[in-house]
């Protein structure tokens, strides 16, 4: 019985990589399969990007006079606080002295209880008014009308100081305070700072020129 030509199928000395089988397909490397990406329809923004909204010029200059105001105010209340030392100084006294007699510290923290008390009835309203300027700024109505009422509020107020008999820095301060005022009303209420205090309009993605 002769030898077959070859060596068997299926076997190769050591060191050589096997023939394939009579039959047997070539092996391939399978690609990596790339995930199917749907074009975004005409119009319409990608899955997770918020628009991008400009907010108007007028909502802009009323933000940034609400903050000259309030550092108006703080200059006032300094102001007051620096001029009127000797005053206040003197009526501790006086108010000391109906109760017998007194100290220099019992002076100084009579003073520092009023100057406290004011710095508390300062503060407080304009730190609301600071908030709500913020509030403002990021399109809310509610806070629009808020500062509207308050700014109204502040009209009153700063006529009446300006007509007082305080001291001349305090009322020139109030003098400023009027147009002010006025004038954060008035660009709140622009037409073209509307669309800014619409919700719907901010989620369209709203422009200005």
């Amino acid at each position: 019985m002769s030898e077959p030509n070859g060596p068997l199928p299926g076997f190769e000395p050591p060191g050589r990589e096997p023939a394939p089988y009579p039959g047997q397909l070539p092996s391939y490397e399978q690609q990596p399969y790339l995930g199917y990406q749907q074009a975004p329809y005409p119009g319409m923004a990608p899955t997770g990007a918020a628009p991008t909204v400009r907010r108007p010029g007028p909502v802009n200059v009323a933000f940034w006079l609400i903050m000259l105001g309030s550092a108006i105010v703080v200059a006032m209340f300094v102001s007051a606080v620096l001029i009127g030392d000797a005053d206040l100084d003197r009526a501790a006294r006086e108010e000391l002295a109906k109760d017998g007699s007194f100290t220099d510290s019992d002076v100084r923290f009579f003073k520092i209880g009023v100057i406290g008390t004011f710095a508390a009835m300062v503060v407080v309203p304009l730190a609301l008014f600071v908030v709500f300027g913020f509030v403002m700024r990021a399109g809310r109505n509610w806070a629009r009308v808020t500062l509207t009422v308050l700014l109204s509020l502040g009209l009153v107020a700063a006529l009446i100081t300006a007509l007082a008999p305080a001291y001349l820095a305090v009322r020139l301060l109030a003098v400023v305070m009027f147009p002010l005022n006025i004038a954060v009303i008035v660009t709140m209420f622009q037409s073209s700072a509307g669309p800014h205090f619409d919700r719907r309009a901010r989620m369209e993605g709203w422009r200005t020129t």
